[in-house]
């Protein structure tokens, strides 16, 4: 197959498609190589993922995509070069690769949240760097700061009172601060420091409770979860990668997986399968009516898409072993 990359678009004489058509890009890799192909890239277009054999995108071509797809992720690019396990890697998007994690911009938003929240904005600094570092940790994969950046995404884009917003942001700033994950009490533990940095922070006591409190809702215990504008707005926020695209939609489902790296097999899809399970079975998956608008439908796809796969076959055939 002859695919040919130019300024304007990529395809073959029967099928070409224009630059502005993509919505996101992605590198594919299997375990399967290296004797047969083991990295595929994917264009999303409306309607439609054209996947092409790593073999016909050479440095040519990848050289007219960083030129015409502005903020092309190098570092995962290269990551999935060098990888040898099934994962997908999201490198663009049309609107996201816009607003990658930046120290200064991120800083600056951190210490005008402190200020607009009653606390001293000049002791801001080292909360955030903290923050940062956590966000860090050398073993995530999705819960690092490109998830959280996602968050503060979604947050600007969503319609709400500024109170309410203000609150579920200093939420989201620390509701994976504390990330292990067979760790029971990451949400408390993240709550808790939340409250400590507030503290230091000279944040109102009822400010931060309140943030810490949207927190602990993302649990997303059924039932349990606190509940209420803010907790609300968080709890979506933080699953609206469910109805994300699916290159997003995918890398976010290897990620995890990842950092559940040490847990046998079969146990984690297991687990994995029921909590998916659960929220295909509940009447709504998100709380508001922004989020269910904008993205109910294509968690549900996604999420039913999913469990149908052989990826979830151990849920399929022993799920009746959790009821």
């Amino acid at each position: 197959m002859t695919v040919q990359f130019d300024e304007q678009g990529f395809g073959t004489d029967a099928r070409k498609i224009r630059w502005s058509e993509v919505i996101a890009v992605g590198i594919r890799t299997t375990a399967r190589g290296p004797f047969v192909e083991d990295l595929f890239w994917q264009f999303l277009i409306p309607g439609d993922v054209v996947e092409l054999p790593g073999a016909v995108v050479d440095d040519a071509a990848v050289g007219v995509m960083q030129r015409q797809l502005p903020g092309l992720d190098w570092l995962k690019t290269i990551s999935a070069m060098f990888s040898t396990d099934n994962r997908v890697f999201r490198v663009w998007h049309v609107e996201e690769s816009n607003s990658r994690w930046d120290d200064a911009i991120f800083g600056a938003r951190f210490a005008a949240l402190v200020g607009r929240l009653g606390g001293d904005a000049s002791r801001a600094n080292d909360a955030f760097f903290r923050l940062r570092a956590a966000w860090s940790g050398k073993s995530r994969r999705y819960h690092d700061l490109e998830h959280l950046a996602d968050c503060l995404r979604e947050l600007d884009a969503t319609p709400s009172e500024p109170g309410t917003a203000d609150i579920a942001e200093l939420a989201l700033w620390y509701h994976d601060a504390v990330y292990e994950p067979r760790a029971r009490d990451c949400e408390e533990r993240s709550a808790t420091l939340l409250c400590e940095d507030s503290a230091s922070l000279r944040v109102p006591h009822v400010a931060a409770r309140a943030a810490a409190n949207c927190v602990r809702a993302t649990a997303h215990v059924r039932g349990k979860a606190p509940t209420g504008p803010a907790a609300d707005l968080v709890a979506d926020v933080d699953l609206s990668i469910l109805g994300r695209d699916v290159l997003r939609f995918m890398e976010f489902e290897y990620s995890v997986a990842e950092e559940y790296a040490r847990v046998p097999s079969t146990v984690y899809f297991l687990a994995r399968g029921r909590f998916l399970a659960e929220l295909l079975a509940s009447p709504t998956i998100f709380r508001t009516d922004h989020f269910r608008d904008r993205y109910e439908a294509t968690a549900r796809a996604n999420i039913a898409a999913l469990l149908r796969s052989p990826r979830y076959r151990a849920h399929r055939w022993l799920g009746w072993l959790y009821g």
